[in-house]
């Protein structure tokens, strides 16, 4: 009976010594705030920025923080809107697209 309760504390002790492993190795330091991630996001995809929105993810196995920033053009009303994903960790740009907004916004004139 001891054997067998010395061989459960054991089995969670390694679980938890694994779960505490992961979660050190899978913390990142947020390096890059929303304002730093539209500026980036700006920059990338090279169009006058009017209404933009972000949002905090993560990726991968070790979940690596990104932001995921939507971006409508300038004008009114938007003609043109993108997606872009920037490392929260470097700045790096992951990924852009751009498209025509293909959105109806023709019931919402302004007066």
């Amino acid at each position: 009976m001891a054997g067998d309760r010395q061989r459960g504390l054991l089995a969670a002790a390694l679980l938890l010594g694994a779960a505490a492993a992961y979660h050190f190795l899978a913390g990142w330091r947020l390096r890059v705030d929303q304002t730093g991630a539209l500026a980036a996001a700006s920059r990338a995809v090279g169009f006058p920025v009017g209404h933009a929105s972000a949002q905090l993810a993560w990726r991968g196995l070790r979940s690596r923080p990104v932001w995921r920033i939507l971006l409508y053009s300038a004008d009114d009303p938007p003609s043109v809107r993108g997606l872009v994903e920037v490392d929260g960790v470097d700045g790096e740009v992951l990924g852009r697209y751009t498209e025509e907004n293909p959105e109806d916004w023709s019931g919402l004139e302004h007066e």
